[in-house]
Parts: C-alpha cells; sequence; structure tokens
C-alpha cells in the first residue's frame, strides 16, 4: 500500500496567484484568513502535501517528455507528436501554441505552474515556522520537505531557461519588475535547502513518496553532478558528486536488481516496494473525483471572465470521469499504431487478431475460423495501450543496446505484440489455403533490429508479420512517413512505417490495465504507475562520471557493477569494461534512463547537444548551439513586465538569445 498524501484543504492552493491576463498580475490572498485556514496542524498538513502535487504536471505528462527527452539523440517525433517543436526546434518560440498543436511547447504553462509550486513552498515554509500547533519534531521534517521542494522545482526552472527570478518567500503583491537572478546564486539556494533536508530528516526513515534522508542525498548527487559539468564548469564539484551518490550507494537500503524487468512491475512500483527507487511521484488507483488522489491543482492564469484557464492536454490529461487529478499516462506516448497494421510492409493486415479491444468481443476462434463469435479478450490488449504515436526511438538510441547480452534492450522496448490465445487469423483451419497466416502461434507481429533476410522473412510470412528497422527509417535514418506526412509519396499510403509503428518504449507499459468499458477506445488515460525520480543505478552513474578523472579505477569499478546487473546470466564478463570516458557514461546513461526524463538535460549539461544532435534526422539541421541550450521565457511573462532589457543588465530582465 502506498502511502497517501491527503489534501485536506485543496481550496488553500488558489490563495497563492492568480491573473486575469497574465501570470505576475497576483492577486493578494493573505492576511487575517490566511492565517485562521492555516492555524490547525490538518491545514499545515494540506498544505505541504500540495507542494507535492506540483510534480504531477512533469513526471507521467506528455509535456515533461516534450521539455526533457525530445529534441535529444534518443528519440524523434512521431506521427500524432503534440510538441513537435521541442523535437525539430523549427517552431520553438515564446508564444504560447493552441493545446494540440505540434508548435505547442507549453512553456506557458511551466512557468505558471513551476513558479506556482515554488510559491506554495515558500507560504507553506512560512506556516509551518510560525506554528505553534506543531512538535518541533514535526515542524523540521516539514520544513525539510517543502525546502527540498522548492529546490527541486527551481532546478526544472534553471536547466529550462538559466537564471530566472529567485523567492524564497511569498509574493503578496503584484511585481511588473521582476530580476533574473544568476544560476550561481539560484544553485546556492538549491544547495542550501537539499542540504537543510539531509541535516534534518531521519536516514532510518522508511522510503515513501515523501521526501526523504536519501532522496535529498540523491538530490544533492545530481545538483553537484550538473555544476560539475562543462556547462557550468564548476568541477570542484566532482567530489560532493562523488561522495553523496556513494552515500546513497552505500547506506540507502537499496540496491540493483538481479533481473532489470524487475524494476518495472507494476508490483514494484512505488518508492516503498521498489528495491532501486529512491524517489518517486505517486499515483494512485483511485481515480474517481476523490480530490485526495492524483490530485493535480487547477490553473490559477484565468481568462477575461475570471474562469480559470484550463491546462493544455499535454500538461494535464484529464481522465474523463474527474475533473482534478488524473494517473501516470507516459504508457500512451512512446506508442506505436500497433493495432492498425496494413498490408505493404512485412505481410498481411493483421486486424483480424489484433484490436484496440477489451471485454467480450467477436473475432475468428479455431472453433469458428469463418464467422465470428463473441470472445471476452479482457484486458489482453489494454497492456500495448492506445497507439498514441507521440515518440519513437531513433536509430541510434536501438543501437546503443547489445540486446545478446544486455537486459535493458527487452526491458526497454517491446518488439513483439502477442495475440489473445483464443484468437485466430481467418480460416486458418477451414481453408489454411485462404488463410493469411496458416502457422501463426503466439505472435502477431515482430520487430527485428538486425536486418531480415529473405529467407527469414520468407519463413516468418506464414507466422507472423516481420518487420525490421529498413521498414521503419529511410536511409538516412530518419522516419518513414505515412499517409499524409512529409514523403508520404514514396510510402503509397502505408500507415505502418516510421512515424506510426516503431519499437515501443515499455518502462511505463501498463500491465494490469483496466478498460472502462469494452471499446476500441481504450479507457486508459491513466495507471497508478508510480514515476521514479531517482533511482539507485543513478547513482552509480553519476559517482562513476565525477570519478573519471580522479579515480578511473574506482569509476570502472562501479560501472562494471552496473553493467554486471543488467546482464544476461552468463554474460557478465562480456558486460565488463576496462575503461570509462564522458562519452562512454552518457551512453551507459542512455541504455539504463532512456525515457525517464533526463536525455537532454544530460546533453545540456555535457555540453554535447550540438555533437549528439546528429544523431536525430529531424533535428540536426536546425539546432543552433547560440540559442537551443535555452528555452524562450513565455512571451505572456515578457509582455507583462516593465524593465525588459535587450539582454544581461542589472535590475533588468531579458529573453533568453535569440528568441
Amino acid at each position: 500500500m502506498k502511502p497517501r498524501i491527503f489534501l485536506a484543504i485543496i481550496f488553500t492552493i488558489a490563495f497563492i496567484l492568480g491573473s486575469c491576463e497574465d501570470f505576475l498580475e497576483e492577486r493578494n490572498k493573505t492576511g487575517k484568513t490566511e492565517d485562521i485556514v492555516y492555524s490547525t496542524e490538518s491545514a499545515i498538513d494540506g498544505l505541504v502535501a500540495g507542494c507535492y502535487a506540483y510534480n504531477r504536471f512533469w513526471y507521467g505528462r506528455e509535456g515533461g517528455i516534450g521539455l526533457s527527452e525530445a529534441g535529444s539523440d534518443l528519440w524523434y517525433s512521431a506521427a500524432d507528436c503534440k510538441m513537435e517543436c521541442m523535437n525539430d526546434y523549427t517552431n520553438l518560440t515564446a508564444d504560447p501554441g493552441s493545446d494540440y498543436s505540434d508548435n505547442n511547447a507549453c512553456l506557458d504553462e511551466y512557468w505558471e505552474l513551476l513558479y506556482t509550486a515554488v510559491n506554495l513552498c515558500n507560504t507553506a515554509e512560512k506556516y509551518v515556522e510560525a506554528s505553534d500547533v506543531l512538535s518541533d519534531a514535526k515542524k523540521t521534517r516539514l520544513l525539510s520537505e517543502v525546502r527540498f521542494l522548492r529546490a527541486f522545482y527551481y532546478w526544472h526552472m534553471v536547466e529550462t531557461w538559466g537564471g530566472v527570478q529567485l523567492n524564497t518567500e511569498p509574493v503578496a503583491t503584484p511585481s511588473t519588475t521582476p530580476v533574473r537572478n544568476s544560476v550561481d546564486e539560484i544553485y546556492d539556494q538549491m544547495f542550501t535547502d537539499v542540504q537543510f533536508a539531509i541535516d534534518n530528516l531521519d536516514p532510518a526513515a522508511e522510503p515513501s513518496s515523501r521526501v526523504t534522508h536519501w532522496a535529498a542525498r540523491a538530490f544533492k548527487a545530481r545538483l553537484a553532478l550538473y555544476y560539475a559539468s562543462a556547462y557550468y564548469g564548476h568541477t570542484e564539484y566532482y567530489t560532493t558528486a562523488a561522495e553523496e551518490a556513494k552515500q546513497v550507494i552505500d547506506y540507502s537500503g537499496k540496491s540493483l536488481y538481479d533481473n532489470y524487468e524487475d524494476v518495472w512491475q507494476m508490483s514494484n512500483s512505488s518508492a516503498s516496494t521498489n528495491d532501486e527507487f529512491i524517489w518517486a511521484i505517486d499515483y494512485y488507483e483511485e481515480y474517481g473525483t476523490a480530490q485526495s488522489y492524483n490530485f493535480l491543482p487547477v490553473r490559477l492564469k484565468t481568462d477575461a471572465n475570471g474562469n480559470s484557464i484550463v491546462w493544455a492536454p499535454q500538461v494535464q490529461r484529464q481522465p474523463r470521469s474527474a475533473s482534478l487529478g488524473s494517473g501516470n499516462a507516459l504508457h500512451l506516448y512512446y506508442t506505436p499504431n500497433w493495432n492498425v497494421l496494413y498490408d505493404d510492409v512485412g505481410g498481411p493486415s493483421l486486424q483480424d487478431v489484433l484490436r484496440r479491444v477489451a471485454g467480450p468481443v467477436n473475432f475468428y476462434t479455431m472453433e469458428s475460423d469463418s464467422i465470428q463469435v463473441t470472445v471476452d479478450v479482457e484486458q489482453f490488449y489494454v497492456t500495448y495501450a492506445m497507439g498514441y504515436r507521440r515518440y519513437g526511438p531513433t536509430p541510434y538510441c536501438l543501437r546503443l543496446f547489445d540486446e545478446t547480452m544486455d537486459e535493458r534492450y527487452s526491458g526497454t522496448f517491446r518488439t513483439a505484440w502477442l495475440k489473445h490465445p483464443d484468437v485466430v487469423p481467418k480460416y486458418i483451419v477451414s481453408a489454411p489455403e485462404k488463410c493469411l497466416y496458416p502457422d501463426m502461434a503466439d505472435t502477431a507481429v515482430y520487430i527485428s533490429k538486425d536486418d531480415l533476410t529473405p529467407e527469414k522473412r520468407a519463413w516468418a510470412s506464414t507466422r507472423y508479420k516481420a518487420i525490421d528497422l529498413n521498414d521503419i527509417f529511410f536511409a538516412d535514418e530518419s522516419m518513414i512517413y505515412g499517409l499524409g506526412r512529409p514523403g508520404a509519396a514514396a510510402q503509397s499510403g502505408s500507415s505502418i512505417n516510421g512515424e506510426a509503428f516503431y519499437p515501443m518504449m515499455r518502462k511505463f507499459e501498463d500491465t494490469d490495465g483496466r478498460a472502462g468499458v469494452p471499446t476500441t477506445n481504450f479507457q486508459d488515460y491513466w495507471t497508478y504507475k508510480d514515476f521514479p525520480v531517482f533511482r539507485i543505478s543513478e547513482m552509480y552513474l553519476i559517482a562513476a562520471e565525477a570519478l573519471i578523472s580522479s579515480n578511473q579505477a574506482e569509476a570502472v569499478s562501479l560501472i562494471n557493477t552496473l553493467r554486471e546487473k543488467r546482464a544476461f546470466e552468463g554474460k557478465e564478463a562480456d558486460m565488463r569494461v576496462s575503461s570509462v570516458d564522458l562519452d562512454f557514461i552518457l551512453e551507459e546513461r542512455a541504455r539504463e534512463l532512456a525515457g525517464e526524463n533526463q536525455r537532454w538535460f544530460d546533453l545540456k549539461r555535457t555540453k554535447k547537444l550540438e555533437e549528439q544532435i546528429v544523431y536525430n534526422a529531424k533535428s540536426k539541421d536546425a539546432f543552433d548551439p547560440t540559442k537551443h541550450y535555452l528555452r524562450p521565457i513565455p512571451s505572456s511573462q515578457m509582455n507583462a513586465i516593465t524593465n525588459v532589457t535587450d539582454g544581461p543588465a542589472e535590475g533588468g530582465f531579458w529573453q533568453n538569445p535569440e528568441y
């Protein structure tokens, strides 16, 4: 059972900020009423719990992928990507796009929600410190949590936009003259806040969705690694990164699984049950209107009529039955169109056996292979999800894995889709000469990473649809486009290839998925799978990277410990390496952490974006290293202030270069 963080007084979040036209026009809702509201222990508990809720806008959301994984070497924007500007860079502007336009980077939303989260943390800090109803021990614990969370939100801001305004007290009055603090000032504050949490949280506390001592140490290790990396250049922090990461490895009680697949089991999906999760963003099975589950605050920005503007769907995928919360949705966005497989590539259509349905549905069976009869497929196909086709792997991403010895390839990517055992292709028994797949067993479609020879294709032709990477990518490694996309003339109307069908990133696969009713349009907008922010494997990678120059032997030992655990049985020796450098560490981070909201930040902090972007055919020609290491500050912010300057200036506020 996950420890639930209840929101005793949900409406208190709206006390912080709001606007009719833009984010900076705050409403002053502090004072006597707020003092009364936060005078009880339960109200303060609710206030602190609310500080956690904003993480659910980034982790488990399409928008979080766009800002942290897209535009890197690992992922292409696929056929229905709703944040394509983040991947191809050509339309990345300060102006907000329409909700599901491929030009909407959601920067306006994230600027608002991250600053609102920070302000809520500052408000919580104020009332926890002033409280006379909390015990000293609880007061210290809650202060540690909100200061950690404030630093965590600022980490997202500084890595996205660079230096921004640093607020450590609640904003109570509107201002049109903000200032941009330096990156160093923000990092100093983050280190201070995280150290406070380290010093005051109990190392013996059980891991949970709340901030713990070991989550704080893991965060400090990551902060130190970033600050030491080439983008910032404070190399003296490599020592701190290595020391903190090794403390977590040695004393947190977390350890590497022998089987990589165990990391992603639904039964292990929380920090309290997963051996590798140090801290995770929690989601629950309860999806109804109960606001204490999967809570997401409403947007505080309002329209001209005073109504709250709805968050873009990339930021909050609303379940159809609830208005204020939803679960983890990442199982939807790395998913190909597995159920619409046309005839022209890899073999005939599979629509007889692969359909996006749940419960009792008509199919052909061994008993009736010419007339469809009702088969209860239950939730069998729900695991494969909707096929939203937002992001697919680049060939570079796939080539990083040696699937013959590394468990992480099969643990990271789905390459085979099975049919329900009671379902068969038409005519398989009564007229096998007319059956499209007379020898089909359980596999319906398979993607081979290696080139399929004519002999292999011929063997597969009676058994399942067989596809290799040549069916997905052009010779220049760009994705082969489907109907209606640029390059469609080369496809003759196919919608199976490239942008529509590719290996599925399956770390967040919902193996316990539930559809609301039998339908071709699954209600699987969410799962209760938690999102791991810090895993023990990252600590091995941090420590090894930090030690590359100072202690190569220890760096190699740390990497080999991780790689041996990720090896198939009997392949441990093959997985060992004799030396490591930064390029190898980045490859290893990709193998280990792909899809976990870190890749763009990794390439930024190491100043490797322009080097690695060549592996992304959609991005490489548009990427500009003088511009794209930072995101544009939203125009709603820039238009609301009166001290705009052309560039860095004391007392000024400026747009990032080239935007």
